[in-house]
């Protein structure tokens, strides 16, 4: 009876894990789609497209570029940070899915872990 509960307490983890994963990884896909429909745009160039047709100034640019750069610095330290605690998470997961395995579970996770990540590597590779 006891085997059953802890195998199926593992399986509920195991099957978050995934879920946790796939939703991660298709954010990453969603986000790289959304990527490219911005440099596909029939605007072309977004920002240069606004200062042509709002026929800005040399004063304007000036101000609308550093807007517009410090902007982007401002969302890619928000993506740095929510990248970090996500992997934090993850990390803590996986130390918790470490601490109910058996040793023969333990060896075969923690090969499921390195081929998993070494796959994300190669996603991010072809980006």
């Amino acid at each position: 009876m006891k085997r059953k509960k802890l195998g199926a307490i593992i399986l509920i983890v195991v099957t978050f894990l995934l879920g946790a994963i796939a939703g991660y990884s298709l954010s990453s896909i969603m986000s790289d789609v959304e990527a490219r429909k911005d440099r596909e745009s029939p605007y072309g160039n977004v920002s240069d497209y606004v200062k042509e047709r709002l026929n800005l100034d040399e004063e304007q640019i000036v101000i609308y570029d550093e807007l517009v750069e410090n902007r982007r610095e401002k969302m890619s330290d928000i993506h740095s940070r929510y990248r970090e605690k996500f992997r934090s998470q993850t990390d803590s997961l996986r130390n918790e899915i470490r601490e109910i395995l058996t040793e023969e579970q333990l060896v075969e996770y923690n090969a499921f872990v390195d081929e998993y990540s070494e796959y994300r590597k190669e996603q991010r590779k072809k980006r």
